[in-house]
């Protein structure tokens, strides 16, 4: 982990602080530029500039209001015929703008909703100033309005808290998309934020990478930015995800990338089959195991006891070191992270899966989660309503929760039949049919988490927790109108996964442990 530093004194580097807007609430952004205007920096030696690609009035006539203020506080847009509305086109427009105005030397990215900490540019700048190696210091993103217990496994701290800081200690970390400093030399030898690729900051550190640049990854809370309230929008980040870790594989044999070593390329192309195979396995074992199960087929065929004592005590010490790498994993991050990892959520697995063969093979997809803005205010007026048809045509039609009511039913219906099958049999091979049938541990951990799993978006929906306003989340000042998260919102504890699966995941592997050595399975 790198060192936290701070730089001090007035005496320090110009940065331009560029800020996206495409169309989100109003609210939201004006948080984010009074905050990044009320950065702990030399007014002097900093500009923030918001570029509006939604090209909204109200928004210029606010931004002239503050500028009263903040002379340093520039706006800019594309104006109405935008061909193509995406967050690195209008970071390109934002760097050209600032080259009219004589550019920084570095140059800072927030997202819209991102509200920076004061300390921000003094915790950044200093890593780029001792290391002239380092193109970029990137920050992790953090969240203060993930619900309590987080259902949607919106917490990304093993991403952030574990997987980049080995990624940095290793010399090969990407860009975490929001919160970082780039030198402006650095991004005008790239040619400024790529556009032909879903993911612009990963291939931005690729191309910053080939270029024979570093990226440094500051663990510091410099950013807090808000989750979508949603299951939909949720869907809709993931598939995001899901597509651009599917193209980073040809990406890398592109030319622009070809002075990339040969373990950069191989490294990145690794990141991604870890990414999409987990979630095409997952998919597929959907479909598999309650096949398996419904036509009575063993997941194994042992040809002796012995054979099946040894597979038995295999399996559960699997089950049992993957329980304590986790529990060592969710350790590392205070327990915001569930013992038993999810891989890549078996909820979300489907809508990946398809996205993902949509890129390999073109087709029609007939059927995804709505991921439109005005989604949680309908998601609202749906459930509010005391129209049965009008929650059903939401649920099933708007956000496909169909696919995962089915997943929960054929885990069920196969599981209860396997074992209706098995107990209509000789009671001496109960349990030996019973383990290599729906209790063979991979597969009693895969059906058990499917139904788990699956159900959590439907009761998310369905029966919503407590969900914040987001001004309850901020503390805010009555004058100058500046809000950061309270305490509460960033409170870790708050936001912490419910142990109950992982516990039963633990009993069932010493259970059959203790199986695999009591009984002989004659």
């Amino acid at each position: 982990m790198r060192p936290l530093l701070r730089l001090t004194g007035d005496d320090v580097p110009t940065v331009d602080v560029l800020i996206t807007y495409c169309g989100e609430g109003l609210d939201v952004v004006l948080d984010t530029v009074r905050a990044a205007c009320a950065l702990d920096y030399p007014t002097n030696r900093y500009r923030v500039i918001l570029s509006d690609d939604g090209n909204s009035v109200d928004l210029q006539n606010r931004i002239d209001i503050m500028r009263k203020h903040h002379g340093n506080l520039f706006y800019t847009t594309r104006g109405v015929d935008v061909a193509v509305h995406s967050k690195a086109a209008n970071l390109n427009h934002a760097l050209a703008f600032v080259e009219g105005l004589k550019a920084s030397e570095y140059v800072a990215f927030l997202d819209v909703d991102m509200i920076p900490m004061p300390t921000f540019l003094r915790a950044l700048v200093p890593h780029l100033l001792n290391d002239l190696s380092l193109a970029m210091a990137t920050s992790p993103q953090c969240f203060y309005n993930i619900p309590d217990s987080d259902p949607l496994c919106q917490c990304l701290s093993s991403s952030f808290d574990i997987q980049r800081l080995l990624e940095d200690s290793s010399g090969l970390v990407f860009c975490t998309g929001t919160g970082f400093v780039l030198r402006s030399s650095a991004a005008k030898q790239i040619g400024g934020i790529p556009t032909d690729h879903v993911m612009e900051d990963i291939m931005t550190s690729l191309l910053l990478l080939a270029k024979g640049w570093k990226i440094a990854y500051v663990w510091e809370p410099l950013q807090w930015g808000l989750v979508p309230n949603n299951f939909a929008g949720r869907a809709m980040q993931a598939t995001k995800m899901a597509k651009g870790f599917t193209a980073l594989i040809p990406a890398v044999m592109d030319s622009p990338l070809a002075d990339l070593s040969f373990s950069e390329r191989l490294r990145t192309a690794l990141s991604s089959v870890a990414f999409v195979g987990p979630t095409l396995a997952l998919t597929c074992a959907m479909l598999f195991i309650p096949t398996v199960l419904i036509f009575e087929k063993p997941f194994v065929t042992p040809k002796s006891p012995q054979q099946l004592r040894n597979l038995l005590t295999l399996s559960a010490l699997q089950l049992l070191v993957t329980w304590l790498n986790g529990l060592i994993t969710a350790e590392a991050t205070s327990f915001q992270l569930p013992i038993w990892p999810s891989y890549r959520l078996p909820f979300l697995a489907p809508f990946l899966s398809i996205a993902i063969s949509r890129l390999l093979f073109p087709f029609r997809q007939y059927f995804s989660p709505s991921g439109s803005t005005d989604n949680e205010e309908r998601e609202r007026e749906a459930l509010a309503s005391k129209s049965l048809m009008k929650h059903l045509n939401f649920l099933f039609r708007d956000l496909s929760l169909w696919l995962h009511l089915l997943v929960i039913t054929s885990m069920i219906v196969s599981a209860t039949l396997n074992l209706k099958a098995v107990f209509s049999q000789n009671v001496d091979s109960h349990l030996r049919q019973l383990f290599v049938g729906a209790a063979w541990p991979p597969a009693f951990v895969h059906w058990i988490m499917f139904i788990v799993q699956c159900w959590k978006p439907v009761a998310y929906v369905i029966f919503p927790l407590r969900r914040y306003p987001r001004e309850a989340l901020l503390d805010r000042d009555p004058k100058t109108k500046l809000a950061y998260p309270s305490a509460m919102a960033k409170d870790g504890q708050r936001i912490r996964p419910s142990q109950g699966f992982p516990l039963v995941i633990l009993t069932y592997s010493v259970f059959v442990l203790g199986c695999s050595w009591g009984f002989r399975f004659e």
